[in-house]
């Protein structure tokens, strides 16, 4: 016996719920009638028969199938966002680094900037200390 399944139909994927049985007496495939209350389309599952009972195991039916597709998409989707998330993170990070060479850069600059004033400050002491003894030897 075989129950369900998908085959392709066009470009789409088709899932089936019929029942096909094998007569080994006659090498001969039938299709019988099933009732109204059957399984929904099914695929990926396993089947047996017991008693004059087909049993049905597992596979999922094209809701399911649905539904596993649209989980499949929702992680990919987290996926890219953790890489964009990732991306982000990156891109931050060069830029962090950029904004401390640029302090440092600034703070080479500041105290070049003070080492500059301490020198015409030492400068403008030494000429003060020059005038004022200029002007102590010009008083009798």
């Amino acid at each position: 016996m075989v129950y369900g399944g998908s085959s392709e139909s066009g470009d789409d994927d088709a899932f089936v719920n019929q029942l096909h049985v094998f007569n080994f007496t006659t090498m001969s495939w039938s299709k019988p009638p099933l009732p109204e209350n059957r399984m929904g389309y099914r695929s990926g599952h396993m089947a047996t028969n017991h008693n004059d009972h087909l049993i049905i195991a597992g596979g999922g039916s094209i809701i399911c199938c649905l539904l596993l597709a649209c989980i499949a998409y929702l992680m990919a989707c987290i996926a890219y966002l953790i890489a964009c998330i990732a991306y982000l993170m990156a891109y931050i990070a060069c830029l962090m680094a950029c904004i401390a060479y640029v302090t440092a850069c600034i703070a080479y600059l500041m105290a070049y900037i003070a080492y500059l004033i301490a020198c015409i400050a030492y400068l403008m002491a030494c000429i003060a200390y020059l005038m004022a003894g200029s002007l102590d030897r010009s008083t009798p």
